[in-house]
């Protein structure tokens, strides 16, 4: 088929190196991207050449041969910039039922159809042929390029038997490219959905990060929605009873219809669809304590700190860095603050400052929450960022590093070393409410205060 791709040059000198020997071939992300218009990045290429052929046939030339898994034919080529993962042309065979996602059988071939069947998707299955500048699809994946739809490269049931995680990474690219699952491929994954349950945590974590910011990845494409689509995929074939069965215990969770249009878990849905990347998780999470809260006490009071305490859970079940989970965790506890806007001003820029690290996201998590509480008709009170915003106006300092004195200061004043966080921490509390605490004379003037105390 004449589409022509955009090759690298030294991946057309790699070529022209072996092409006395066999055909190289790119295949993958590569291949299918550069077909949907998209910058392709990772560069995979395959040949019927085992490793140690591919070895002999670069000797002497500037290509750099790594071997990666010799037992499974692959191997990195390097050449300065220029990086590729190269894999021979072979079969896989899993152990029944083990969850493993490493062959333990390995078969080379020199068929390229044999190749293709053990891959993901068809559509990431279509090589291109680099010395004839030609597509070999020998499963029919332009046509599910064509139809924007994903269908497993073998049967779905050997596809996924392979790999549990190729579950999620369906999920994940059906929502970023907007496209659809077929049929048997959907009902397949929803059969075979307790595989990730073998899966290691660390895996399922990269797939479902890149899931929650699926609108991201290819903004040419301006698919805003794929966010959302892609965790109500997750929904539709059960895999985010898996991954957070405290958020899908909350389905059918009525919710006061004065404050809420949707029940807990809808709600929780639209807050996360309704959010910026940089809080989707914490979002997702909110509210994960309403449950619980009214299970012991029969209303949701309290549900912001019970939800915390269930973020940090799960979060480090799935093993994120501890300081996402404690971030994610801050943001979530603090989200019903001063939300009905009755709290005195003084106590509010005690709270802005206190939390100013993690501010600015808790505004965009209770704007997320209110218009996922009462839809269109909602009005966010902007209150807290008004306040936040004077006091980056007026000098406010968030922190001791912003006062106008410092340990030298304190020292001078014969503070001793075991009062001096106490004091500057003082200050810093006068200062963030008193506008004329915010000089150096002031401060100092408090220091000598104090002494004389």
């Amino acid at each position: 088929m004449s589409i022509k791709i955009n090759i690298p040059e030294k991946l057309k000198e790699l070529s022209k190196l072996i092409s006395k020997a066999s055909p190289l071939y790119l295949v993958g992300g590569f291949v299918r991207d550069s077909i949907l218009g998209l910058h392709p990045y990772d560069i995979d290429i395959c040949a019927p050449l085992t490793v140690e052929e591919l070895g002999e046939l670069l000797k002497g030339t500037s290509f750099e041969v790594l071997p990666v898994n010799l037992r499974v034919g692959t191997t990195i080529i390097k050449n300065g910039d220029f990086k590729a993962e190269y894999t021979c042309f072979r079969s896989d065979s899993y152990p029944e039922d083990s969850g493993i996602h490493t062959p333990d059988k390995v078969e080379f071939t020199t068929n390229i159809r044999v190749d293709a069947l053990r891959r993901d998707f068809k559509m990431n299955a279509i090589y291109y042929d680099i010395a004839n500048e030609e597509i070999v699809d020998v499963l029919g994946g332009l046509r599910d390029i064509e139809n924007k739809l994903i269908s497993t490269a073998d049967s779905p049931e050997n596809v996924f038997s392979a790999d549990g995680l190729r579950i999620l990474r369906l999920v994940r690219q059906a929502s970023e490219f907007g496209f659809f699952i077929e049929e048997n491929t959907l009902a397949s994954a929803r059969k075979m959905v307790n595989r990730l349950n073998d899966i290691a945590v660390e895996r399922i974590q990269v797939e479902l990060n890149r899931i929650l910011i699926a609108d991201t990845a290819h903004p040419e494409l301006g698919i805003t929605d794929a966010h959302i689509k892609g965790i109500r995929l997750l929904d539709k074939i059960g895999a985010l009873d898996i991954i957070f069965p405290e958020l899908t215990a909350m389905r059918g969770l009525q919710q006061k219809p004065q404050y809420h249009i949707y029940d807990a878990f809808e709600h929780s849905l639209k807050a996360f669809e309704l959010s910026p990347p940089s809080i989707r998780m914490a979002a997702l999470l909110h509210d994960l304590g309403k449950l619980p809260c009214v299970l012991k006490q029969g209303n949701m009071h309290g549900h912001d700190v019970v939800s915390a305490e269930l973020v940090t859970k799960r979060l480090s079940y799935l093993k994120y860095p501890r300081d996402f989970i404690e971030r994610t965790a801050k943001i979530v506890s603090l989200h019903m603050y001063d939300l009905r806007g009755e709290t005195s001003i003084g106590k509010v820029r005690l709270f802005i400052q206190k939390n100013h690290d993690v501010i600015e996201e808790l505004f965009l998590l209770q704007r997320a929450d209110c218009y996922a509480s009462h839809g269109e008709k909602a009005i966010y009170t902007e209150r807290l960022e008004k306040i936040y915003d004077e006091m980056k106006i007026d000098g406010t300092p968030f922190s001791v590093k912003d006062l106008k004195i410092d340990g030298n200061d304190l020292i001078e004043q014969n503070v001793d070393a075991k009062s001096r966080n106490t004091v500057m921490q003082e200050i810093l509390q006068n200062a963030v409410l008193d506008e004329n605490m915010r000089t150096r004379e002031a401060q100092l003037r408090f220091l000598q205060r104090r002494k004389k105390l």
